[in-house]
């Protein structure tokens, strides 16, 4: 059996239709030393770099600068040049209504995790034990579904080969991983808007940043499910949509 480390993340608003496209994606990683290294000393550059003006600096698509949209593209350079890594993201147009997630999973926060618990499920593989982690969202306080308790649920199908010896959440400030995972998940999205055709803003750090990312990643516009190197982009499966949680 070989550790692997699972970092999960999300872009746009899961309720409501504001914002058009609700992704999730899990970012697995075999050896997270060298690339949490790596991009330790891509933050300490920017911040010794520009000073205060980025006292706080991390690691989050929606906050690309100018200043900063290089430190974002080399943390995704990084990531492309590690030998054993996999991206999964799932798309969920709200406006086209496919499909209606809480009516699937439940309430909001319920989809976050069936989503994310799916996902896991997917990208794992026989000989591998893993730890998943997961930005940390406000949690309903009515409610019975806690991410750990699935993970550990997970851990216990007959039916899944995998083991997995580690479920948290965290604040992404305190994981470099989570804030790649943003990265790449929410440009992912900014992408994929614009390849359904929705209204983008271009020339911005953030739209070169979001350009940058599938070509680094193995994708290409036309991806829609195709599975490229280490990049698999696609609608939440019918048969998925269908089963009540």
């Amino acid at each position: 059996m070989c550790n692997r480390f699972i970092f999960s993340d999300e872009s746009g608003v899961i309720g409501g239709v504001s914002q058009r496209l609700f992704v999730l994606g899990a970012l697995k990683i075999a050896d997270t030393a060298t690339l949490t290294h790596g991009l330790t000393r891509v933050r300490s550059r920017v911040c010794g770099r520009h000073g205060t003006a980025v006292p706080r600096f991390e690691l989050r698509f929606s906050a690309i600068t100018e200043r900063t949209a290089g430190a974002h593209s080399e943390a995704v350079a990084l990531l492309c040049a590690e030998p054993e890594w996999e991206l999964r993201v799932v798309v969920f147009d709200k406006v086209k209504l496919e499909p209606d997630l809480t009516a699937t999973y439940g309430s909001e926060w319920d989809a976050q995790v069936g989503l994310t618990v799916d996902l896991v499920r997917e990208i794992a593989r026989p000989d591998e034990r893993l730890c998943v982690l997961r930005d940390a969202v406000s949690r309903p306080g009515a409610t019975r579904v806690l991410f750990e308790k699935e993970l550990e649920r997970l851990g216990r199908d007959p039916a899944f080969a995998a083991e997995i010896f580690g479920a948290v959440t965290m604040a992404s400030r305190a994981s470099l991983l989570i804030q790649l995972a943003d990265v790449v998940v929410g440009a992912v999205r900014h992408a994929e808007a614009w390849r359904r055709g929705y209204p983008q803003r271009t020339g911005t750090p953030k739209a070169v940043v979001a350009d940058e990312v599938p070509a680094r990643l193995g994708g290409d516009q036309g991806r829609g499910g195709e599975q490229t190197r280490a990049f698999v982009v696609r609608a939440l499966p019918d048969e998925r949509a269908r089963r009540k949680q």
